[in-house]
């Protein structure tokens, strides 16, 4: 969204989203409209922006957590720091939220911002410590991370399971072949 709109100078408006659909997903634009209705987002481009973390990478890392469940554990997670880049104060009209990669500095330490997030990134530094050294990423105080189909929800106001991902994200939508 960043790339294509605002950092280039322009903005999507609530007439420009259904275009803006259409032209990612032609034939199916009707029903990802009706997924994704201007009313349940706070702007155009945070729905655009829903339309693409879904079917660009949410519904695809979910469908492989449970391919790989298949043979192995697999542990996935949500990273929903929803302010995690305010540090960079992008200028974006749209709040850019969690996009992937975001949780990095929040493995690797040194995060400063809300006590939430300097919480937050305690535990996740001891989640992924402790999965590199035994396979299981666990740390403590934190709540149990079970493995898929569970998904690990890891935000500063909490860090709980959820079984609810793929609705979330309308993975039924994604992960079927287009018509």
């Amino acid at each position: 969204m960043a790339t294509t709109y605002d950092l280039t100078g322009r903005r999507l408006t609530a007439e420009g989203y259904p275009a803006a659909v259409r032209a990612l997903h032609g034939a199916r634009a009707d029903e990802i409209l009706a997924r994704y209705p201007l009313s349940g987002h706070g702007s155009p481009a945070e729905a655009l922006g829903a339309v693409l973390t879904d079917s660009q990478f949410a519904c695809l890392q979910s469908r492989t957590a449970g391919l790989m469940a298949e043979h192995t554990r697999s542990y996935p997670y949500e990273f929903a720091d929803r302010h995690a880049m305010d540090y960079l104060n992008p200028p974006l009209s749209f709040p850019i939220g969690a996009p992937h990669g975001s949780e990095i500095r929040y493995v690797f330490g040194g995060v400063t911002g809300t006590p939430g997030q300097v919480a937050l990134t305690d535990t996740m530094l001891g989640h992924w410590t402790n999965f590199a050294r035994t396979g299981l990423p666990y740390a403590v105080g934190a709540p149990r991370w079970n493995p898929y189909p569970k998904v690990q929800t890891l935000a500063p106001e909490a860090i709980t399971p959820t079984v609810t991902f793929p609705q979330d994200h309308h993975c039924d939508l994604w992960n079927r072949p287009a018509a």
